[in-house]
C-alpha cells in the first residue's frame, strides 16, 4: 500500500502539473490510486475500539497486519491507550500510528505528551491527505482541466465504483 504522503505526491503531479502527465505518470497514478482503494474506503469509518484488541495492546505484544509481533513498554502502552481513547480509534490502530510516528520522526528520548501529538498529528494528517487527494480526482473529472479523455474515463471509474462501495452510504449516515 502506499502511504497517503505518496499518494497525494503522485496525483498532485500527475494532475496538477503544467503540462499533461506522461505515460510513465499516468501509470503511476493509476498503480497508486487502485492499491489505495482501501484507505479510501475507510476514510469515513474508522474501526472502534474493541475490548479485545486493547488487551492486545495490554499484554505489551501487538501483531500488525504483514508484520512480526511488536514488544511495547508501558509508555507505548499508555500513549496507544490515550490515543485510542481521545480518536476513538481501534487500539491495535493507535500502535500502528505509534510506529508511523517513530519511523517519521524518531520518538525516542521524547515526552510522552509530545509523542501523544505527534501520533495524533499523523493521523490527522493521514486524513487531510486523503481527503486532498480525492479532491483532486474528483476535480479531475468535474473540471475540464485539459487531460486525455482516457484517463478521465479512468479516474470516473474509479471514483464511481468507489462512491458505490461504501462512500456514499457513509456519507449519508455521517450527515443523518
Amino acid at each position: 500500500m502506499v502511504s497517503t504522503k505518496q499518494l497525494l505526491a503522485t496525483i498532485e503531479s500527475a494532475l496538477l502539473g503544467p503540462s499533461p502527465p506522461s505515460p510513465a505518470q499516468r501509470i503511476e497514478l493509476i498503480h497508486a490510486i487502485h492499491n489505495s482503494l482501501s484507505s479510501f474506503k475507510s476514510l469515513l469509518s474508522y474501526p472502534p475500539p474493541k475490548p479485545s484488541d486493547r488487551a492486545q495492546v495490554q499484554s505489551r505484544e501487538v501483531r500488525l497486519p504483514d508484520s512480526p509481533p511488536i514488544s511495547l513498554d508501558d509508555q507505548d502502552v499508555q500513549i496507544a491507550l490515550k490515543l485510542s481513547d481521545d480518536l476513538h480509534l481501534n487500539e491495535v490502530d493507535c500502535v500502528r500510528l505509534l510506529v508511523s510516528a517513530n519511523q517519521e520522526c524518531g520518538l525516542m528520548g521524547r515526552d510522552p505528551i509530545e509523542i501523544l501529538r505527534l501520533a495524533s498529528g499523523l493521523w490527522y494528517t493521514e486524513r487531510r491527505d486523503l481527503i486532498t487527494a480525492l479532491y483532486i480526482l474528483f476535480r479531475a473529472v468535474v473540471l475540464d482541466q485539459g487531460l486525455e479523455e482516457d484517463i478521465v474515463v479512468d479516474i470516473q471509474k474509479y471514483l464511481e465504483d468507489l462512491v458505490n462501495t461504501g462512500l456514499r452510504q457513509r456519507l449519508i449516515s455521517l450527515m443523518k
